[in-house]
């Protein structure tokens, strides 16, 4: 009987050691495939480009951003005048 009992121990060991072995080989592959899609999809130039075209945004948004303050400022002034040489009543 203990022989019966080693071997299906042995036979369980087994079994455990390749279902383990087929689990890291489909994580590996998983991680791989991961991997890949995500170089693809980060590759340098697009990464490049997107981050021109946001600085480009961006330079846009502070260009048109400073007209409107100009602009505002202008505004002002012009009322500020208006409203100093208007009489006092």
């Amino acid at each position: 009987m203990n022989k019966k009992v080693a071997l299906l121990l042995l036979l369980l060991a087994v079994t455990a050691m390749v279902c383990r072995s087929d689990e890291e080989e489909k994580d590996a592959s998983w991680t791989d495939w991961a991997k890949d899609k995500l170089s693809g999809a980060f590759n340098n130039d697009q990464l490049k480009s997107s981050a021109q075209d946001a600085k480009d945004a961006a330079s846009g948004a502070a260009d048109y951003a400073g007209e409107k303050a100009i602009e505002a400022e202008d505004a002002a002034a012009s009322a500020a005048k208006e409203l100093s040489e208007k009489p006092l009543v």
